[in-house]
């Protein structure tokens, strides 16, 4: 792990860092698409994860069905 960053790193599962990567036309704006996703953050006072434990998972369940 030599030359990374550090700063990312837990001592028990090494890398813990997420990303987001924009491809795109030239020029993008960085400033509205930052603003744009600080806009969807939950306030931490607002953050109750009980509130959202009973949302149906809108994606499908990935183990396979028996035959």
């Amino acid at each position: 792990m030599e030359g990374r960053n550090e700063t990312y790193l837990d001592p028990i599962w090494g890398d813990r860092r997420q990303e987001i990567v924009f491809i795109g036309c030239d020029p993008m704006d960085e400033r509205q698409i930052r603003s744009d996703l600080d806009a969807c953050l939950v306030k931490e006072k607002n953050f109750i994860p009980g509130h959202w434990r009973d949302l149906p998972d809108p994606f499908p369940s990935w183990e396979r069905q028996a035959a």
